[in-house]
């Protein structure tokens, strides 16, 4: 994973995340957050618009993210959420605890893409899902 962005509000990041987010993305998205954290960014805006899934390693990955920056909803808000994870986040309770919105504009802030990389398997020629992520900057 590379993390190659920069800031271009002071302090917030929108990074999109797509493909489900299940347990084999799922540390991956922690270890996003906290390395965007010790970057000093106090504000992340992730946006699920591209996320159809969330299972519960998916779930605890954007309490873990919730928590890094600082339990507070205004500085760790979803945007996008899809008819899944929406259910998700209602049967758990953590509906009343995330700021949701339903708009995917960027307002200033810098955006991280986050992608399932796939690779070609030179033994089986054939396309195969690797369980790891790029982060691409796709600028404003």
């Amino acid at each position: 994973m590379s993390s190659v962005y920069r800031k271009a509000a002071e302090d917030g990041l929108l990074v999109t995340l797509t493909g489900p987010l299940n347990a084999l993305r799922a540390e991956r998205v922690v270890q996003l957050f906290r390395d965007i954290s010790d970057q000093g960014i106090e504000r992340v805006v992730v946006n699920l618009e591209d996320v159809p899934f969330i299972d519960s390693p998916g779930l605890a990955a954007l309490i873990a993210g919730y928590k890094i920056f600082g339990s507070d909803a205004n500085n760790f808000r979803l945007i996008g959420v899809q008819d899944q994870p929406r259910l998700v986040f209602e049967l758990t309770g953590f509906d009343h605890i995330f700021q949701t919105d339903g708009h995917s504009g960027n307002s200033g802030t810098e955006v991280i893409t986050l992608r399932p990389r796939i690779r070609v398997s030179p033994v089986r020629r054939s396309f195969t899902s690797v369980p790891q992520f790029a982060v691409l900057d796709v600028g404003i």
